[in-house]
């Protein structure tokens, strides 16, 4: 196959993955999706976006996943518009818990703080 063109460095990459008629390898199955994403091949730009998530022959990078996901969901892959909508409410609930967190903590500091006003009061009128 002629490694240039963007479909067939796809379904190089997905032979490769998933161990389809070659050894399976996943780190030449990432480069060969990433030659093809370079070439906007929507399909590629997506699986890239997994490997990414995963570690999957690439190092785990949740940022760049998310990125390609975006990529591949403008391009018209249907699954990655999920992925997109995923990662952002998982991001919008790990901002809320934080927040929450700081709400308790301001809470816990505020209680520990008026129990030493009461603890100082106490002393004094006895």
């Amino acid at each position: 196959a002629d490694l240039e063109y963007a479909e067939e460095q796809h379904n190089m990459g997905v032979c490769l993955f998933n161990g389809r008629g070659v050894s399976q390898d996943h780190t030449f199955a990432a480069a060969m999706f990433a030659r093809a994403a370079e070439q906007q091949h929507p399909d590629s730009t997506h699986m890239l976006a997994a490997c990414f998530q995963n570690g999957m022959g690439v190092p785990r990078d949740k940022a760049k996943a998310l990125e390609l996901y975006r990529r591949a969901a403008a391009m018209g892959v249907e699954e990655a518009h999920v992925k997109v909508q995923v990662f952002e409410d998982r991001a919008t609930r790990e901002t809320e818990i934080s927040q929450l967190g700081q709400r308790l903590e301001n809470i816990k500091d505020g209680f520990i703080q008026l129990q030493l006003e009461r603890s100082a009061t106490e002393e004094v009128t006895h």
